[in-house]
């Protein structure tokens, strides 16, 4: 048993609002998260923690159990799910599950960025979640369209911001949401062997290696050497949400990166991440964040 479930198996008999030592090891570059405290077992559904996390490119777990059932969202980068012969190679739009009565092996590969989000949960009502939103508790690997879940990722990690009394009540009726949505959001087994979502893998890979200096949606098409409505369509067909969607989304988390671990100011975080207007920056930042970049900045200074 290695450090990272040696502090799971404890999590019901504390109450973390920070990471405890030894949770992000030294494959993890950076990362936010949402601690709750977890009641008895005997509850029905709950929140036990949340998070966003960027890889090393040697990053791996291989564990034969968890002590709580897990969804990760791999939301960037190549990764290798399974061992021997069944290792298969996945990427972005995957769902991984894994708990108490099913193994994880999980590897990032290929230069990155490799990162993902995950949510964990707890209670005796859980496998009844997943199986009225469509997710059946034993499947492992589910691809789905990742942008409307990576913004109740982000929802349900910002509940850190809320009143405690408040804070475990938002998060668990956000976590219910999101299995529906996961549900609602799964493609067919065949989809990403389709010629579109190799196209689409294309696109994306440009857009999240691009991102800063992304000048319009129409010149990343062209960068793609696709048209403009192709690009768009094919962001909408896998991701489930618009390219432009998209792309805010990811320099408004790597924006919120910036405000955590730097002192830059913010109309130099908006220019470095793509923005060119501090308005509209703050705009999209308050859209995803619920908060201001200022009010999120001063919950880490």
């Amino acid at each position: 048993m290695d450090v990272f479930d040696k502090v799971m198996s404890i999590f019901d008999l504390m109450a973390l609002k920070a990471p405890p030592p030894g949770f992000l090891d030294s494959h993890t570059k950076r990362g936010r998260h949402l601690f709750l405290e977890t009641t008895s077992a005997r509850h029905a559904f709950g929140v036990v923690c949340a998070g966003w996390e960027e890889c090393h490119a040697d990053f791996q777990i291989n564990r034969p159990s968890f002590p709580y059932p897990t969804i990760e969202l791999l939301a960037a980068g190549d990764w290798v799910l399974g061992t021997g012969k069944n290792a298969q190679l996945t990427g972005s739009g995957a769902l991984v599950l894994y708990g108490p009565s099913s193994p994880i092996a999980l590897a990032a590969t290929g230069p990155g960025p490799h990162r993902k989000y995950f949510l964990v949960l707890s209670g005796y009502q859980t496998s009844n979640h997943l199986e009225q939103a469509g997710i059946p508790p034993h499947e492992t690997l589910v691809h789905v369209h990742q942008g409307p879940l990576m913004e109740l990722y982000e929802q349900i990690i910002t509940c850190s911001e809320l009143p405690e009394s408040q804070r475990k009540a938002v998060a668990t009726a956000l976590a219910k949401a999101f299995l529906l949505r996961a549900g609602a959001s799964r493609l067919g087994p065949s989809a990403k062997s389709r010629p579109d979502g190799t196209a689409f893998e294309r696109c994306r890979a440009y857009v999240e290696s691009h991102y800063p200096e992304i000048i319009s949606i129409r010149s990343a098409a062209e960068a793609c050497h696709v048209t403009l409505e192709h690009f768009s369509r094919l962001f909408r067909k896998f991701t489930g949400t618009t390219a432009e969607r998209f792309l805010s989304s990811l320099r408004v988390n790597h924006a919120a990166r910036m405000l955590q671990q730097t002192d830059l100011t913010i109309k130099s975080i908006a220019l470095t991440v793509g923005f060119k207007d501090p308005y509209h920056f703050s705009k999209a930042f308050k859209k995803i964040h619920s908060v201001s970049p200022q009010k999120f900045r001063d919950q880490f200074h």
